[in-house]
């Protein structure tokens, strides 16, 4: 195979020469940004005509579907027809480029895609989808105060995936999660989803966990106020928008927890 140094596959050579052995064997290498940038070579030859290729299995098929030429909204909807079959497949490329944060990568390759990979998963969902989900929220290193690394992104974009999958399995994790101030919001706004999907279907003992869930009242309240501008606004428009905002972000979670014991009664009586 054609590498650089430090044995990193040569994709731009690979391509100008269209070996496509070469960029196939790429497709399977340990760094997920060498994969897309494979299939991204691949397909945009194979577009252009100079090569045939189809990808040979669910691995190849998402990458092909991720690295595809085209805007983030055209990959949206061909990432929509994937299936759970993919789910191994973006969670590595989310935890890989997750692990590139603040690395230079191709425009391509930005931070859309990861918020890209993060919207199929949730659409998906699944039981590997939740379970991989899941271990990246409860892990002890997201949980680290002074620590803002991949843990850290990986476990918002978790449970914002699990909010859109809407599984109550995923209730108690989030609960926990949620007491780090720096994740409360995103919780909640998660937790809100998945009670207005799922309360019927939730246990008993999940509902009463939601019902008691003014244990995290401080860590939201206190996400509010970091969330909020620190800057006077200009204008009426910005003030308004930014009282909105915290009337908004607050009752989401007051109706989280009257949605949970609304169901707990109707249960009771």
């Amino acid at each position: 195979m054609v590498t650089s140094k430090g044995g990193r596959p040569n994709i731009d050579r690979l391509k100008r020469k269209r070996l496509v052995g070469g960029l196939v064997d790429a497709l399977r290498h340990d760094d997920v940004v060498v994969q897309l940038e494979a299939a991204r070579a691949l397909a945009e030859l194979a577009q252009a005509g100079h090569i045939k290729w189809e990808p040979r299995d669910a691995h190849e098929h998402a990458l092909m579907v991720l690295s595809a030429p085209g805007t983030f909204e055209a990959r949206k909807d061909n990432l929509a027809a994937l299936d759970e079959a993919a789910v191994p497949t973006l969670v590595a490329c989310l935890e890989g480029l997750s692990a590139r944060s603040g690395v230079s990568v191709a425009p391509w390759m930005s931070h859309n895609l990861t918020e890209v990979i993060r919207d199929a998963l949730g659409a998906i969902g699944g039981d590997e989808g939740v379970d991989r989900l899941v271990a990246m929220v409860v892990s002890d290193k997201a949980r680290v105060a002074d620590d803002w690394g991949t843990p850290y992104i990986l476990a918002g974009y978790a449970a914002k995936a699990l909010g859109m999958i809407g599984d109550p399995r995923a209730v108690e994790p989030l609960l926990g999660l949620a007491h780090d101030s720096r994740h409360a919001v995103t919780c909640v706004q998660a937790l809100v989803n998945i009670v207005r999907r799922s309360a019927p279907q939730m246990s008993t003992e999940t509902l009463r966990s939601l019902a008691a869930m003014d244990r995290i009242r401080g860590p939201f309240d206190e996400a509010v106020d970091m969330l909020r501008s620190s800057e006077w606004p200009e204008s009426r428009e910005e003030f308004q928008a930014e009282v909105g905002f915290v009337h908004g972000t607050r009752k989401t979670f007051d109706e989280t927890k009257e949605l949970a014991e609304k169901e707990l009664a109707s249960r009771e009586s």
